[in-house]
């Protein structure tokens, strides 16, 4: 009986346990054991690619693998091998680098410099060629050194225009996803990246994975494609242009935005210096932002478009045409302060406050205008609030409300002094007395092709038709006339471009000096903005070039530049229509 009562516990106990592992444990254990045998590998769906207007790729995927290597394994093996301490074997790190030598991955003695200085694992090398890699695989097998190298699949993103487009398009970090990091990269990352998925797995005693098609597994879906506005051949010339202006003039750096006067669409935002997004952190992070959007600055007299836009459209724009202002003192005196000319304008008619840049002329005008109406001009062209192109670190720039604008102030601003505004913010202004007076609000992405669709859809429409008027007729005829005239007779010679009617307005602008908290003498940022042709503009353009050191005034450093992407323009055009009439006569004597 005692026999039987101990058999009878002992079966309870037994079967109580086996209740709790089953009923109570039996998911964790199962948890355990699946992870013992079973594996999920995470699939990634293809990055979308960028375009630019004309259907050209500015990124480009590739996939390639990459060798990991566990030296220390290795080494404490040869260490434990009497083989190899006895000299009847070669160490398995010396057989290593004569196999990964043999596939031309570096000459024998450099990799076994590079396996004998980690002590753990390291990625030895990436970008090795599918095919290579599987006869990698293979060698590494038969020398039974399989089991200390890794051979793993990655993915790159590179980028065919380089520095030029860097400022826009960003650039991706290798995180188990390539993930966008700065520009349009970082900021459309959740649609180019689409969506990932996953694979059950069955795992060998070595853990190399073995697919099974009953195996659960959810499809990856690909990123969706952007095509963007720019045009990769202006992008390339103004970035090119900046380099040359920059580096003549002795600059820090340099900006330039090119806007299609019709629409509003941006066909280039070059920034110079730029940067290799494929090595992108060898430079420092301030050169990843797009300066063009996320830069503000004082825009020094060619915000004088302003003053004079909201004379023209005020009740007393006859009385402020028919007026002559002199300025023969080269100043005026506003409390303590006093505002000057750089020369001596004498007298001037409305027109001549541009043509001959007048800060005291225009400081004059200002006094006479009404706080509320200059401000409505100033946010109704564009200024102070981001016009929203998408990219990282947009500026709005800062405007005065009108309680704010005492007498001293609106001479300030008047001239371009004591507000800021973005280099796009600037060229839209312009653009909008390029379109006779309809403000266009600049944008980049043309539109979005989804990762299931077969055809671009439209992403926005902002383009084809204007946000708000702004200007009369007669005030951009007055305002076109004033403009060409600074180019052919005022202070921007040097934004001529040959066989084309220009109009536009130079910029010097004093920096404040960090130390004194005033403006300094010598250090300045200079501005050029205008369009062309006259008569029908087609292109707006923007340049910005901060602090040069060879040349004082924006006539000697950003008009040229502007002239130079100008140029450019024109050439491109005369290219694309001589290459258009070649296609056509071709194809009239194909049919």
């Amino acid at each position: 009986m005692l026999v039987i009562a101990l058999l009878v516990l002992a079966g309870g106990v037994i079967f109580a346990r086996y209740v709790q592992m089953q009923l109570v444990q039996g998911r964790e254990y199962e948890r355990i054991a699946a992870g013992l045998h079973r594996d999920t590998l995470p699939l990634s769906g293809g990055r979308g690619r960028i375009y630019d207007r004309h259907g050209r790729l500015l990124t480009v995927n590739s996939s390639s693998c990459s060798l990991l290597v566990w030296p220390q394994q290795i080494r404490k093996l040869d260490d434990d091998d009497p083989l190899v301490a006895s000299g009847d074997r070669k160490p398995r790190a010396e057989r290593l680098a004569e196999v990964l030598a043999r596939f031309g991955l570096a000459d024998k003695d450099s990799l076994g410099r590079e396996l004998a200085r980690h002590n753990s694992m390291f990625c030895l090398r990436h970008g090795v060629d599918y095919l290579l890699a599987d006869s990698l695989h293979a060698a590494l097998v038969r020398n039974q050194l399989h089991d200390w190298t890794v051979i793993r699949e990655e993915y790159r993103r590179s980028y065919p225009y380089g520095e030029a487009f860097a400022n826009v398009i960003g650039y991706v970090q290798p995180m188990g996803r390539l993930t966008g990091r700065a520009g349009l990269e970082g900021q459309l990352d959740s649609l180019l990246a689409g969506r990932s998925g996953w694979l059950e797995v069955q795992k060998d005693r070595m853990g190399n994975p073995l697919p099974d098609p009953s195996y659960s597994r959810r499809d990856p879906t690909s990123g969706a494609d952007v095509r963007l506005t720019l045009d990769a051949d202006i992008q390339q010339a103004a970035y090119r242009v900046l380099e040359r202006s920059v580096r003549a003039h002795a600059a820090l750096r340099g900006s330039a935005v090119v806007l299609d006067a019709r629409t509003g669409a941006v066909l280039a935002l070059a920034d110079y210096p730029g940067y290799d997004p494929e090595r992108y952190a060898e430079v420092a992070m301030r050169l990843h932002r797009c300066a063009a959007v996320a830069d503000e600055f004082e825009p020094g007299s060619s915000f004088k478009i302003v003053v004079a836009a909201a004379a023209l459209e005020s009740d007393c724009a006859n009385e402020f045409v028919g007026r002559r202002y002199d300025v023969s003192a080269g100043h005026i005196q506003i409390g303590r302060y006093r505002i000057r000319d750089v020369h001596n304008n004498g007298v001037l008619d409305f027109d001549g406050l541009l043509v001959k840049s007048s800060n005291v002329g225009c400081a004059l005008l200002s006094m006479e205008l009404d706080a509320e109406h200059y401000y409505r001009t100033a946010r109704a062209l564009g200024f102070g609030y981001p016009v929203g192109l998408g990219l990282p670190g947009e500026t709005g720039g800062s405007l005065d409300p009108p309680e704010r604008l005492t007498t001293l102030r609106l001479a300030n601003i008047a001239f371009g002094q004591g507000l800021t505004v973005n280099l796009v913010q600037l060229a839209a202004a312009y653009g909008c007395i390029a379109a006779g007076g309809a403000y266009h609000r600049p944008y980049l992405v043309e539109s979005v092709l989804s990762g299931r669709d077969t055809s671009y859809r439209r992403r926005q429409d902002r383009g084809q038709a204007a946000v708000r008027r702004v200007l009369r007729p007669a005030t951009v005829e007055r305002l076109k006339t004033i403009l060409a005239r600074v180019v052919a007779e005022g202070t921007a010679h040097g934004a001529r471009i040959e066989g084309v009617s220009v109009a536009g307005k130079t910029g010097t602008a004093q920096k404040v000096d960090p130390a004194t908290r005033t403006y300094s003498s010598h250090r300045s940022r200079m501005t050029f903005a205008g369009f062309f042709p006259v008569e029908a503009p087609r292109y707006v353009v923007a340049v910005m070039i901060d602090e040069a050191r060879i040349g004082r005034f924006a006539s000697e450093v950003a008009a040229p530049a502007f002239g130079g992407i100008g140029t450019e323009l024109v050439r491109i055009e005369r290219a694309r229509e001589r290459m258009a009439a070649q296609t056509g006569m071709t194809d009239r004597e194909g049919s």
